[in-house]
């Protein structure tokens, strides 16, 4: 199906409305951490919920844990946060994302930022078992852009930006507590971090497996896999793991050097979506 048909689907329409649906329901935690950064919530480092376009049904939805500090515009930021809601470039091939003062594509260059370099590499690994010649997509790397983007999606599992997950942690028990935020329809009173945080997986879960429906899903992270599947996981080989319910979850260790894992987890989806 041609791209401008797509857009006018009844599942790409209701895919969009219900982002706008999450993002409402994220606005109250919004408004709470950006009022109160500078005080209480100091770990706050800005909101991102998407990085990227809306896709349906794409070939691989990729999920972070949550965002470091909101988009790369704010890394220089000590305080000030905002959030960036709604749909933007990809960030993985943004200019002096991936390498250093470089292109994402001029992979002789060093390395800036692991993250985005090993996105890139996975995508790699799914294109060259597809049988793609990942030499030729170098050569016309817009053109490639162009392709890749119609068949990923990227999202944080908690769109709450900290330093790391420990950091958002001790800013949802902060949120317990405190008299200001009146919206905890969601919460017992004697509710727990972790009840925060399944709160926000059901309505991650509910949104991807509704209206998104990826063909594979690939959480980048122990913690990532380990909270979306409630715990329900196992370990495969080479430092990827799996979904107990749905073989077409996957996670990566994303502990150290984990380029190697990310071009397995990418032959792996085009095993699971292609059937390689």
């Amino acid at each position: 199906m041609k791209t401008k048909e797509l857009l006018n689907t009844n599942e790409y329409q209701e895919l969009r409305l219900a982002f706008y649906q999450l993002e409402k329901e994220y606005k109250p935690y919004f408004d709470l951490l950006v009022k109160n950064q500078g005080k209480k919530y100091t770990e706050f480092r800005g909101g991102v919920t998407l990085d990227g376009y809306l896709n349906y049904n794409p070939d691989i939805l990729l999920i972070a844990y949550n965002p470091e500090h909101g988009l790369h515009r704010e890394w220089e930021y000590d305080k000030g946060h905002l959030v960036n809601m709604g749909e933007r470039p990809f960030s993985i091939f943004q200019r002096w994302n991936a390498r250093k003062n470089g292109e994402w594509w001029e992979i002789e260059k060093k390395r800036c930022n692991r993250f985005p370099a090993n996105i890139i590499e996975l995508l790699f690994s799914y294109e060259e078992a597809l049988g793609k010649d990942i030499g030729h997509v170098l050569k016309t790397p817009h053109k490639w852009v162009d392709h890749i983007e119609k068949k990923i999606m990227v999202l944080n599992l908690y769109p709450f930006g900290t330093k790391h997950g420990k950091e958002l942690q001790s800013m949802f028990k902060k949120m317990i507590d405190d008299s200001n935020f009146t919206e905890r329809d969601a919460y017992t009173a004697e509710c727990t971090e972790w009840d925060v945080r399944k709160h926000f997986v059901k309505l991650m879960r509910d949104f991807i497996f509704t209206y998104i429906k990826p063909k594979s899903i690939v959480c980048l992270g122990v913690s990532t896999i380990s909270d979306f599947t409630y715990g329900e996981y196992h370990k495969l080989s080479g430092g990827l793991y799996e979904s107990n319910e749905n073989k077409k979850i996957i996670g990566i260790n994303r502990r150290g050097n984990w380029t190697t894992r990310a071009k397995e987890a990418g032959k792996k989806v085009a095993e699971l979506v292609h059937k390689v």
